[in-house]
């Protein structure tokens, strides 16, 4: 019995109306996880160390063991994606967050933070490859990047919202407030489990995968490349906290500016990648030009740096001139690493072992969080030739991983047809 028309006209708009639906449940859940995920950040240096009563040296000494040991559990955390599938282990880790955030509030001793802290980073380590693998299982290939892209704006939206919203209880600074926020942090990550639980793709494997460190040795010795890009992206990846510590430190140090030039370039880059993360993502649709963003992102994050290191010494204005122009090139620097990054994780990952490869390739992104923001602070401390060694680095590290892409085989792009039937 042939299919009508009619009814294979059905088809293509039913699968359009679900993949519209994930979309937006996706971005709901990067606006309302970053959203909480703001709320905590502003008050969690304050809560820790004015009511909790430790020091700054050892409240950063807690998170730094926190995130080793969250590093540590990566890839595991990645097998742990394939046994159970994207979406039920996504679910786990924000529901896993959603507890440790609110055992904070419990928190007298230097132990019982560290303990609390590493929980939350071995389920910080979990959610990325699970939220990604879960996108890619939802979304057509043709539209994964785009689609990520567009997700990060939600993402810088949200983090703008979650400031913007903790603003009074900072101004207020009770204790009251202060759990408040934490506790809201807490509930967004248990609303983002509701509408993960609602979509679907999802399913459990079939196939029982490899375990974590079986899979590690064999894609450490058949997939050198994959590691290879693993750690140029995590050099890549120190754009994070050389913008975020850098940055500031540079403006206090080295040039006569205000204090308020700090919020004021955080600002600056938040509206540009609102503005302008979903147009960097054009046309990156093919492996190469994945690596072509990589290699682009390298030299506009090293010639940011160099225009940023022009500053020392220069006047009021000059030095606002160039920290203006060296924040706008850092910045298309980061979104085109963050779109480059996406897209090579993503094409080279095996769907059958896509959980791990994620988790691998955040091992970079992971060990940059670590000891980037030292290293930030190290390179600031030697003026302007600092700056020039970390822009010598990252060209480096771009250059390098445009090369490992092309010594690759090139996967083609979806024909016309099939990107019009990915696309509905």
């Amino acid at each position: 019995m042939q299919e009508s028309p009619q009814t294979a006209s059905k088809a293509p708009a039913a699968e359009r109306c679900r993949r519209d639906r994930a979309e937006s449940v996706l971005a709901a859940v990067f606006l309302i996880n970053s959203t909480g995920t703001a709320l905590f950040l502003s008050v969690s240096t304050l809560y820790f160390t004015r009511v909790v009563g430790f020091s700054a040296a050892r409240l950063g000494l807690g998170l730094s063991l926190a995130a080793l040991l969250g590093l540590a559990a990566a890839v595991p955390a990645g097998a742990a994606v394939d046994r159970l599938g994207a979406g039920r282990m996504l679910i786990l880790a924000h529901i896993w967050r959603a507890v440790a955030f609110c055992a904070y509030l419990l928190v007298h001793s230097f132990a019982a933070f560290v303990v609390t802290a590493a929980l939350i980073a071995v389920a910080d380590r979990a959610a990325p490859p699970a939220s990604q693998a879960l996108l890619a299982e939802l979304v057509p290939a043709s539209r994964r990047v785009s689609v990520l892209a567009r997700l990060r704006v939600w993402e810088n939206v949200g983090f703008t919202v979650g400031l913007a919203g903790s603003a009074l209880a900072v101004w207020q600074g009770s204790v009251s407030a202060y759990r408040v926020l934490i506790l809201g942090n807490a509930a967004s990550f248990l609303i983002v489990a509701v509408l993960v639980a609602t979509l679907s793709g999802s399913a459990v494997p079939e196939r029982r995968p490899q375990g974590a460190f079986a899979a590690l040795r064999t894609l450490a010795g058949s997939d050198r490349p994959y590691l290879y890009l693993t750690a140029l992206n995590g050099v890549l990846a120190l754009n994070a906290s050389l913008f975020a510590i850098g940055v500031p430190l540079w403006i206090l140090t080295w040039t006569p500016l205000p204090r308020w030039c700090v919020p004021a370039v955080m600002l600056l880059n938040t509206v540009l990648v609102v503005l302008c993360q979903v147009r960097a993502a054009r046309g990156a649709d093919t492996l190469r030009s994945h690596g072509r963003l990589l290699l682009r992102s390298g030299a506009a994050l090293g010639l940011a740096l160099v225009l940023l290191g022009l500053s020392q010494g220069a006047s009021t204005l000059v030095c606002a001139l160039l920290l203006l122009v060296s924040v706008a090139v850092l910045t298309f620097g980061e979104m085109w690493h963050s779109v480059g990054g996406w897209g090579v994780s993503l094409e080279l990952a095996p769907e059958q072992a896509r959980g791990r490869y994620l988790a691998v390739f955040g091992l970079g992104i992971g060990a940059q969080e670590v000891v980037g923001p030292a290293v930030a602070a190290l390179l600031v401390a030697q003026g302007r030739a600092g700056l020039i060694v970390a822009a010598a680095v990252l060209l480096a590290a771009g250059a390098g991983a445009d090369a490992v892409v092309r010594a690759l085989p090139e996967r083609a792009a979806p024909t016309p047809v099939e990107a019009a039937a990915e696309s509905g």
